[in-house]
């Protein structure tokens, strides 16, 4: 009875204190904001979707404000990782570039901005700024790759940094059908880069 008294309310009994359980709630939390966006999720939703008491996601995450700061970090680490990984391979720029494009555009993402100015009110400064910071360290990573393809003559010499903004700007396309752009996500990916590569002045 002691301890039941002496537990904290809302704290998980000690076999429910689960690394899995706190990664869980992560990854759920990440999905469902980038599905429905900020505004349209409370932390009762993520409980639910996760099988367990609102009390649990409180336990692991203060706030909605600290989960949403805490997922976005972690996604956008996990991007900045698979980004590397294929601007790491051989081969001409153009053909990884469509590969990141492809892989980013087979998964579902809500608009970063939106989700940034509908959280906005409820972030503290140091989180917008952790938010904004994993932003930038992918931002970096292509910077890097187009660099790289500079140096080698591949490309015409650009600000690197501006063209990264740029290709990364496209791939917040979401709605390919309005757009008329082609179903697949390798199609559509195609159309984008090659936009992106060779422009709208006519080939000779």
């Amino acid at each position: 009875m002691k301890d039941d008294v002496q537990r904290a309310r809302g704290r998980p009994k000690h076999s429910e204190q689960d690394p899995s359980i706190r990664d869980q709630i992560l990854r759920t939390a990440s999905a469902l904001f980038m599905e429905k966006g900020y505004d349209n999720v409370s932390l009762e939703h993520i409980a639910q979707a996760c099988g367990v008491t609102k009390a649990m996601v409180y336990y692991y995450y203060t706030n909605k404000a600290t989960l949403f700061t805490t997922a976005v970090v972690q996604m956008m680490k996990s991007i900045r990782y698979y980004t590397k990984l294929i601007l790491d391979r051989e081969g001409p720029l153009q053909d990884r570039l469509k590969n990141v494009a492809e892989a980013y555009l087979k998964t579902s993402h809500f608009d970063f901005e939106s989700l940034m100015r509908e959280a906005g009110p409820t972030l503290t400064k140091q989180q917008a700024s952790e938010m904004r910071e994993a932003e930038r360290s992918i931002h970096l990573e292509v910077a890097e790759a187009f660099q790289q393809a500079m140096d080698r003559q591949e490309i015409n010499h650009v600000n690197s940094l501006l063209a990264a903004h740029t290709f990364s700007a496209a791939m917040m396309i979401r709605n390919r059908k309005e757009l008329g752009l082609a179903g697949h996500p390798s199609d559509a990916a195609e159309e984008i880069v090659n936009l992106f590569w060779i422009g709208l002045l006519p080939r000779n």
